[in-house]
């Protein structure tokens, strides 16, 4: 059966935020759809990482808001809506943009490595959390997820990420750390977030000049979500 738009439900400002950081600030709401990115540990060199957090520090720092505060993003949230587009426009964008560049060993470019992630991601759909859509890239994945009741991103992006990995290193006989640690998740406001992050999904791998056998995609029908 397709999935419905009112299954799926978007951030609320009023209600409990679980809010954690290391490098990067993270944000949970109870089952609310959440655009999720995780990658390869060395899809990022540290020398383009530094200058992204210099220049996004900088550009905070501009608007008042503190980014060694680990409710920075709370602070953003509070812009004008022009304003955090820009933002997003400007860090988020960039960031992906530095992801497709194509760096590291791009090891998800094997359609058999991809086939184990893509059953990492199935395994709890419907059961754990409902997706609304993924692409896995050479070097990065990306999920439209909405954990379900009594379960949170955090440990379904640990599970994911675990059990593919291993399965990986033993298929490639392969050692060390397969992800990086953390992942980016941004939190939908609305069913236009929605609309707009399925459609990066669907056109990353174009941007990315990718071949067919270089990514997997995947991007359920959603009845009642207008979509270009």
């Amino acid at each position: 059966m397709p999935l419905a738009l009112d299954q799926f439900h978007f951030y609320d400002r009023e209600a409990k935020t679980q809010r954690t950081r290391r490098d990067l600030p993270h944000w949970q709401q109870a089952a609310v759809c959440t655009f999720l990115t995780f990658r390869m540990a060395d899809a990022l060199p540290a020398g383009v990482m530094q200058r992204w957090h210099f220049e996004r520090d900088a550009w905070l720092k501009e608007y008042g808001i503190d980014p060694a505060d680990e409710n920075w993003r709370e602070s953003l949230e509070d812009l004008p809506e022009k304003t955090i587009e820009r933002f997003h426009r400007t860090f988020t964008r960039r960031m992906h943009e530095f992801l497709d560049a194509g760096h590291g060993e791009c090891l998800l470019r094997q359609p058999e490595l991809r086939l184990i992630i893509a059953d990492s991601l199935m395994h709890w759909d419907g059961q754990r959390c409902l997706l609304a859509g993924w692409v896995i890239m050479p070097n990065h994945v990306h999920v439209l997820v909405q954990p379900l009741a009594g379960h949170t991103l955090l440990t379904l992006c640990q599970s994911w990420k675990h059990w593919a990995a291993r399965r990986i290193n033993a298929q490639t006989a392969r050692t060390g750390r397969f992800w990086q640690t953390e992942s980016w998740d941004h939190l939908l406001r609305h069913p236009a977030y929605l609309t707009k992050f399925r459609r990066y999904i669907r056109l990353n791998p174009v941007k990315a000049k990718l071949r067919p056998d270089e990514y997997e995609l995947w991007l359920p029908e959603i009845e009642g979500l207008q979509e270009d």
